[in-house]
């Protein structure tokens, strides 16, 4: 009698341990599958989130540049004493500021805040241009240009290259033919200037 108690009793325990064991496996499936789809939901949106403040760092950082440009374009205008360097100034003031409309429109699209003032940096190029005079002042902007130039260029084709927006890719593409334009002028205005 002790015995068939104890091998019921064992029988039963072997009995509850495989149910749970049957039970259990199909939840423990069905939580990882979910975790693991959870997962993959949180890198998609890292990832998008990670390429849009890329594209909005892009979209701020040429809407700066271009606020310098149409600020440093109007003091040309007003104290260079080389007719071709009041023109490229006249050229950068009338582009960037085409160019900041769009940046602009195609930011408040995409629901990406737009600087309103120049970086610190760009004021110090502002008071530094400002206090040459004569060759110095002409020479000093056009080298502006030049090496402004080469550095938006480049960062026109990266960010093309990396982004994943058709609309800003589309806007590069409209672009860059301008600002090479721009760059071979400012080339141009450079060397005649350091020839006065």
């Amino acid at each position: 009698m002790k015995i068939l108690f104890h091998t019921t009793f064992i029988i039963t325990i072997l009995f509850g341990v495989a149910s749970c064991k049957k039970t259990s496996k199909p939840n423990d499936v069905n939580s990882f599958a979910s975790l693991s789809m959870g997962n993959n939901n949180i890198s998609s949106e890292a990832i998008i989130a990670k390429e849009k403040e890329k594209d909005s760092k892009f979209l701020f950082d040429v809407a700066r540049v271009s606020l310098e440009d149409i600020k440093l374009g109007k003091l040309v205008q007003k104290y260079s004493t080389s007719a071709e360097v009041k023109e490229l100034g006249e050229m950068m003031e009338d582009a960037h500021t085409q160019i900041l409309n769009e940046i602009r429109a195609l930011a408040k699209s995409k629901m990406i805040d737009m600087p309103t003032s120049l970086s610190e940096r760009a004021q110090e190029d502002y008071i530094s241009l400002s206090s040459k005079s004569g060759k110095d002042f002409n020479v000093e902007y056009c080298d502006m240009m030049v090496i402004g130039y080469k550095d938006t260029i480049a960062k026109f084709e990266k960010n093309y290259a990396e982004s994943k927006d058709t609309d800003i890719k589309q806007w590069i593409i409209d672009t860059l033919p301008e600002l090479r334009k721009h760059f071979n002028h400012s080339v141009a205005c450079q060397r005649k200037s350091e020839k006065m």
